[in-house]
């Protein structure tokens, strides 16, 4: 049964977000050990299969096919803390973003870049979160569907309020893109709201997607 927001007095609709978000916290965590446990480890005893068998025949094909397993554990591991919300409070909003944009790059012929001004200070934990998941599902539907040669995030902080701004020259598309479809517009307004952001979120065939988030600083 789905809970319209808007009929519920603020503070009893404050607790509930809340309660979701810690139920959505949990369901990551889970899927993300889950998925390493499983399939990780699975990939590990491959690996060292493959490693015993090259050594043994001397197959360098075998050796590079191992190596590249390797890597394919690593980025499962990265992927499986990505999942975490734990891990992007610890390692800190910008940085989550940062390592998301390094995906990409590695993945496909985008450029991407991250630029960080004035003097950091910690959002709130559901804050980080929302704003951390509306950046990364941008940053990665963009790449899929309007084939930036671009994507660059920059942090302004001021000592009042961060600013997060995502731009993408996409211009190439097949179909709507993300920042006219209205589910997705829905559900960036409906995480805006839950942080206490302000949202502004645009599309245009000259010059691409543009997407700011706007938080003030909590005193």
């Amino acid at each position: 049964m789905r809970v319209n927001h808007n009929h519920l007095p603020g503070k009893l609709k404050y607790q509930l977000l809340q309660t979701q978000l810690e139920i959505q916290h949990e369901k990551l965590r889970d899927a993300s050990s889950m998925l390493f446990n499983s399939i990780g480890q699975s990939l590990v005893c491959i690996r060292l299969g493959l490693l015993r068998a090259a050594q043994q025949y001397s197959d360098t094909e075998l050796a590079q096919s191992s190596l590249q397993l390797a890597e394919i554990i690593r980025d499962l591991r990265t992927l499986n803390n990505s999942l975490d919300p734990e891990d992007i409070l610890k390692k800190g909003i910008t940085a989550a973003l940062a390592a998301e944009l390094d995906k990409i790059k590695k993945y496909t012929c985008i450029h991407t870049g991250l630029q960080q001004t004035g003097k950091p200070f910690e959002l709130n934990r559901e804050a980080t979160f929302l704003v951390f998941r509306m950046l990364q599902e941008c940053m990665h539907l963009a790449a899929e569907h309007t084939q930036p040669v671009h994507l660059l995030l920059s942090v302004l902080y001021t000592p009042d309020f961060v600013i997060f701004s995502l731009k993408d020259d996409g211009r190439f598309t097949n179909e709507p893109p993300p920042l006219e479809n209205r589910q997705f517009l829905h559900l960036l307004e409906e995480r805006a709201r839950s942080a206490n952001a302000v949202l502004k979120a645009a599309y245009t065939p000259e010059y691409g997607s543009h997407v700011t988030i706007k938080l003030s600083k909590i005193t």
